[in-house]
């Protein structure tokens, strides 16, 4: 039996947002290492759904700052 991929929507959102926020002024160099925690955090530990519960707020929590519109 196959288990599916991990797959998270907000992390595989953020980065794109990543790349595009930059070129617009919003995300730096600098916050790149706090989405990299996110990445890494999320994949050392896929199964542990608190564990991720928990990244999910931070993604969110961190987004704020960089709002997709206006």
């Amino acid at each position: 039996m196959h288990s599916q991929p991990f797959q998270s929507p907000q992390l595989l959102t953020l980065v794109p947002a990543a790349q595009s926020k930059e070129s617009l002024g919003g995300m730096k160099e600098e916050h790149m290492e706090q989405i990299a925690d996110f990445i890494d955090r999320a994949l050392m530990d896929p199964e542990n759904e608190s564990n991720l519960e928990s990244i999910k707020k931070e993604v969110n929590a961190f987004m704020q700052a960089f709002p997709l519109y206006g």
